[in-house]
């Protein structure tokens, strides 16, 4: 069962007019323990800061990795489709912290 935390999450702070934006990172932080680092990830992909990564935005990251750091050769067409887990082909956030909450849980 997936549940949908952009909808919950703005469902939550509707309700709750009075949390502020550190309680509601705190919130969001509960749900995933890696969720700063996956953020600042997300932040660096989003080339255009539209709060999603096309595929583009997620190619040219996984290629500077491999430019950069070295890292193995990656099918970056095969791994953004694994993380893009409602098919619009784009990634939000909450898809990049539930695709790494799953990775761990295998």
């Amino acid at each position: 069962m997936q549940v949908a935390y952009s909808k919950f999450l703005k469902k939550h702070s509707d309700t709750h007019n009075n949390v502020d934006g550190a309680e509601s990172t705190a919130m969001v932080s509960s749900l995933y323990t890696n969720f700063d680092f996956l953020k600042e990830i997300f932040d660096k992909w989003d080339a255009d800061k539209s709060g999603q990564v096309d595929r583009g935005e997620f190619k040219a990251a996984i290629t500077l990795m491999q430019e950069v750091a070295g890292a193995e050769q990656m099918d970056s067409d095969t791994l953004f489709d694994l993380i893009d887990l409602n098919g619009t082909g784009k990634i939000d956030l909450n898809e990049l912290c539930e695709a790494s909450r799953l990775s761990r849980s295998l």
